[in-house]
C-alpha cells in the first residue's frame, strides 16, 4: 500500500507565509498544506452519541469484504461490511468507532481561481433516525408531542459525511462569500465561513456539529428539522439533533489527502498516490439487506402504516438497509456540491 499523503509535513509548511501561485498557475503545494491545516475542523458530537468517528485502518480491522448486486443498476460490486452482525446478538462494540485514531480524509478540487477542500468524516455505524411529532391543538396550532427514536429506521453500517471549505488559490484564505458547505446529509448549502467559526484556545477555528446517530453536519448546536409531513392532526418531522454538545474531535493533526482533482502538476509535485483501499472497495461501505417494516404482517395496520411511511418518504429507510457509497463514487467527488 502506498504511503498516505499526510498534510502536516512540517518540512513543507514550516515558517512559510501564504504564498504565490505554483508553477502550474493554480495552487502552490505549500499554500495548500497550510490551508488544510488552518481549516481542519473541530467536530463536535452529541453528548449521547454512541457511534463515533474512526479511520479506514481501524474500520478495516472490524469489517470483511463482501460481493453484492446493486438493487438499482444490477451491477456486482465489492464492498465492506461489519463483522459479527448476523443473528439476534450482534457485536455492538465494533459499531462504536475509534475516535482516538479518527482522521479527516481530504479531497482537493482545484479550480482556476479557487480550490475546494472536502473534509470527509468516517463512522462505523449510523444509528436510528428520530421523529419529532406535533398534534393540532384546539386553537388551530400544532403543539409538541415529543421526540421518538425510530428503531430500525435509518440505521446502516458505515457512514461518510463531509463539509467543504473554498479557498483562494493565491492566498490560501477562504473566499469572501459562501466559503463553507455543510452537507447536512443531502439538504445542505453554502454559508459564510464566520457562520461556523469559533475561538478555541485563542485561535479562530472551524467548528462543526454532527447530529446524534446520523452525523449530519451543521454550523450550530441546535435542533435541525427536515422532511416535514402532515397526516390529519399529526405533524411529523425528522430531527437532526445537535443541541447538546459532547465529545470534540480536533482534526488539525489528523488530515490525510485521498484525492486531488483538476491539477496533475500538483499531484506530481506532492508525489500523491491514491490509497489502495479506494480501488479495492468501490461498492457500499456497509451491508445491504431488505427487511419488512415492523407492522407488515398486522392486518389493516400494516397497510395503513406502510402508506403513511411511504407518503413521508420514510418507507425505504425502514425496509432497505444499505451502507453508503464511498466519497469517490459520488458526483461531488469531481463535480459541484
Amino acid at each position: 500500500m502506498a504511503t498516505p499523503t499526510l498534510l502536516l509535513a512540517t518540512a513543507l509548511v514550516a515558517a512559510q507565509p501564504f504564498a504565490a501561485l505554483g508553477a502550474a498557475g493554480r495552487i502552490d503545494r505549500a499554500v495548500l498544506a497550510k490551508a488544510i491545516r488552518a481549516y481542519a475542523p473541530v467536530l463536535v458530537l452529541h453528548k449521547d452519541e454512541k457511534y463515533l468517528p474512526t479511520c479506514v485502518e481501524s474500520l478495516i480491522k472490524v469489517t470483511q469484504p463482501f460481493y453484492y448486486q446493486d438493487r438499482d443498476d444490477k451491477r456486482f460490486r465489492n464492498g465492506l461490511k461489519l463483522i459479527q452482525q448476523d443473528g439476534p446478538n450482534p457485536n455492538l462494540a465494533v459499531r462504536r468507532g475509534d475516535p482516538d485514531h479518527a482522521k479527516a480524509y481530504v479531497n482537493v478540487k482545484v479550480g482556476g481561481q479557487t480550490t475546494d477542500l472536502q473534509f470527509w468524516f468516517l463512522y462505523a455505524f449510523n444509528g436510528p433516525g428520530t421523529a419529532y411529532l406535533k398534534k393540532l391543538g384546539f386553537l388551530g396550532r400544532y403543539e409538541k408531542i415529543g421526540d421518538y427514536e425510530l428503531g430500525q429506521m435509518g440505521i446502516h453500517e458505515g457512514d461518510w459525511e463531509h463539509i467543504t471549505v473554498r479557498i483562494d488559490n493565491r492566498t490560501g484564505m477562504t473566499v469572501a462569500k459562501d466559503a463553507l458547505y455543510m452537507a447536512a446529509h443531502d439538504s445542505g448549502g453554502w454559508i459564510d465561513f464566520k457562520g461556523a467559526s469559533a475561538t478555541i484556545k485563542g485561535e479562530t477555528r472551524l467548528r462543526v456539529f454532527a447530529s446524534k446517530n446520523g452525523h449530519a453536519t451543521y454550523p450550530t448546536p441546535e435542533r435541525h428539522y427536515h422532511a416535514t409531513s402532515k397526516f390529519g392532526v399529526v405533524e411529523f418531522r425528522l430531527l437532526n439533533d445537535c443541541e447538546a454538545p459532547g465529545l470534540s474531535v480536533d482534526y488539525r493533526d489528523r488530515c490525510e489527502i485521498m484525492g486531488i482533482q483538476g491539477d496533475p502538476a500538483l499531484v506530481e509535485a506532492m508525489g500523491f498516490k491514491q490509497q489502495a483501499w479506494i480501488a479495492a472497495y468501490p461498492g457500499r461501505w456497509g451491508r445491504v439487506m431488505e427487511k419488512p417494516h415492523p407492522y407488515a404482517s398486522v392486518p389493516v395496520l400494516g397497510q395503513i402504516s406502510g402508506a403513511i411511511l411511504k407518503t413521508a418518504g420514510a418507507l425505504d429507510e425502514l425496509t432497505f438497509e444499505a451502507g453508503p457509497y464511498p466519497p469517490w463514487a459520488k458526483g461531488s467527488w469531481t463535480g459541484p456540491e
